[in-house]
């Protein structure tokens, strides 16, 4: 009984797996047909261009940044060092528990 269930749940899988396939692929024609539609109503001379990210940052941005980050330091070394202390100390005293 339990094999016939098992042989019929991969026939449904394997069906499946198949059905899905096209179905994307029909999905992806549509919208390449929607992009170039739209395309098509920009006109053909129109161009566009991504400005780059390093000719919109300065070095005064990035020192900012820097000066935040080691302001920071002193807050978060020592909770750092504290956190991995206790979880050393934590997993210390459960061995010593587990070895008793």
């Amino acid at each position: 009984m339990f094999e016939k269930i098992k042989e019929a749940a991969k026939n449904v899988k394997f069906k499946a797996k198949y059905a899905i396939a096209p179905a994307a692929a029909g999905v992806s024609g549509v919208a390449m047909a929607v992009a170039a539609g739209a395309e098509g109503e920009t006109g053909a001379g129109t161009t566009f261009s991504v400005p780059l990210i390093s000719e919109s940052i300065t070095t005064g941005m990035m020192s900012g940044i820097m000066a935040q980050i080691t302001s920071l330091l002193p807050v978060i070394l020592p909770v750092l060092v504290g956190v991995l202390a206790f979880r050393k100390g934590l997993s210390f005293f459960i061995g010593m528990i587990r070895g008793l």
